[in-house]
């Protein structure tokens, strides 16, 4: 027979945990506590074979009692039933001595499996937090490869090109003093005029050689006038 001492500072808890533990064949419930020192008092006068200990209690919370009930009563283990299941709060209770570790939507089988267990000298931890424990012993994974620094550019303080090519700058004549020209042709300087288009033979002459005349062709009635000073 297993002898039993409930430490829970809800009321409505520790009655049903204490009715329940109750109808388990090879359980015996020896008294129940509401906090962390009526549990001390109890297990000194009752001397049971495990504590089902509580972590959040008034006065003195189930880590500290868990502490001081295996350092004055090595016999005595005991299994923490809790709603937090935190990585703080389970290595408290280990790291104080508690041999078990469960949460409260545990089964009564769970829970009489671990009183049972722990009386052999096992441990009994929930699965979920069995887990996390594994994790947190697990060796880190190697590390990283490092990444490189970004690399700048020096600053520069050249001014900032352009997708447009600058135009060379327009050079100019010393001695010219023409204004800058513009997009219609220059007009040339000199005023000489074109040659004159030379007039039309009359009909049956023939043009004098090379053909064009020198010079601008006498009329009918100047070929008379030089004809008769010729012959004259």
């Amino acid at each position: 027979m297993i002898r039993v001492v409930v430490a829970d500072d809800q009321a409505v808890v520790r009655e049903g945990l204490v009715l329940l533990l109750g109808l388990l064949p090879g359980i015996d419930v020896v008294g129940s506590a509401g906090d962390g020192e009526a549990a001390l008092r109890l297990v000194e006068t009752e001397r049971p074979d495990v504590v089902l200990m509580d972590l959040r209690m008034p006065r003195m919370d189930g880590v500290e009692a868990t502490r001081r009930v295996r350092a004055a009563h090595p016999g005595t283990q005991v299994v923490v039933l809790t709603t937090y299941s935190d990585d703080e709060s389970v290595f408290a209770a280990l790291r104080a001595g508690a041999r078990g570790f469960l949460t409260k939507d545990a089964e009564a089988d769970d829970i009489a499996k671990a009183l049972a267990t722990v009386m052999r000298g096992d441990a009994q931890l929930d699965p979920t937090v069995q887990r996390r424990l594994l994790d947190s012993m697990s060796p880190p994974g190697p590390p990283s490869p490092a990444v490189p620094p970004a690399t700048t550019t020096p600053f520069s303080t050249s001014p900032p090109t352009t997708d447009r090519l600058a135009a060379p700058p327009a050079t100019t004549s010393p001695s010219s003093t023409s204004p800058p020209t513009t997009g219609r042709p220059a007009v040339p300087s000199s005023t000489t005029a074109p040659p004159a288009e030379p007039l039309p033979s009359p009909p049956g002459e023939a043009p004098p050689p090379g053909g064009t005349a020198s010079a601008a062709p006498l009329s009918r009635t100047g070929l008379g006038v030089a004809a008769a000073a010729a012959f004259g």
